[in-house]
């Protein structure tokens, strides 16, 4: 048991390092220059299935505690220093919840790899992965969409000032709703569909590579 809270402890703080270096590998979205797509999720999602959901929770925060305590956090609005961490904790939370929702739906979830291993690992099959990778890349791009419509393009365009939509919009586009729309939605949608598209697809190359790893040497009975 010690051996065990031992290993999952070290994994833990690997996740974290790794999300973190990870995320400076990043690739400039062209129609908004101050975004870019980075690979960090790809970890969250590494972590999810080695160690579960609590210890990928620790992980998501601890990843923006230390981004912000080691000043290697960025964001559009320099006076809220910590939004865009905040908004890199919601992007998480919502592929990693979106992933155990669909994946038990599809019966292609198993338990943490840290705590058992599949004496024969099979490859799941194509449509049911299909299935997992659509399902959450629409909800995180819904997600992200909604959210940045509603809060982060307001707050981190106006430095805090417009905590809402629909001051922002009376200020900054004289209260044209469709304006605002029109203008945001072909950048934020795009990215955003993007992004999750890459994230699955290159978590899914290495999800089946990671079951076949020695993480834990106890084999377990599937039933």
């Amino acid at each position: 048991m010690e051996n065990l809270a031992l290993k999952k402890s070290v994994l833990t703080a690997s996740f974290v390092a790794l999300a973190i270096v990870v995320g400076f590998i990043q690739i400039p979205w062209p129609p908004a220059p101050f975004l870019s797509i980075d690979f960090s999720e790809v970890i969250i999602l590494a972590c999810l299935i080695t160690l579960g959901f609590k210890l990928a929770s620790v992980t998501i925060v601890l990843r923006s505690v230390v981004r912000l305590l080691v000043g290697l956090t960025t964001t559009a609005a320099m006076d809220l220093p910590y939004f865009g961490e905040v908004m890199a904790i919601i992007a998480s939370f919502t592929l990693i919840i979106a992933y155990v929702i669909i994946t038990r739906l599809t019966r292609t979830a198993h338990k943490p790899l840290i705590i058992y291993k599949e004496e024969k690992p099979e490859k799941y099959p194509f449509i049911r992965n299909l299935i997992n990778v659509g399902f959450v890349v629409v909800t995180f791009t819904v997600v992200m969409v909604l959210f940045n419509y509603f809060f982060a393009i307001p707050i981190n365009t106006s430095g805090g000032k417009h905590l809402f939509v629909v001051s922002y919009v009376n200020a900054f586009f004289d209260g044209n709703f469709w304006g605002y729309t029109t203008f945001l939605i072909p950048i934020v949608l795009p990215f955003n569909l993007v992004k999750g598209i890459v994230t699955m697809i290159v978590f899914e190359l290495i999800h089946f590579r990671l079951r076949l790893m020695e993480i834990n040497s106890q084999p377990a009975n599937i039933s």
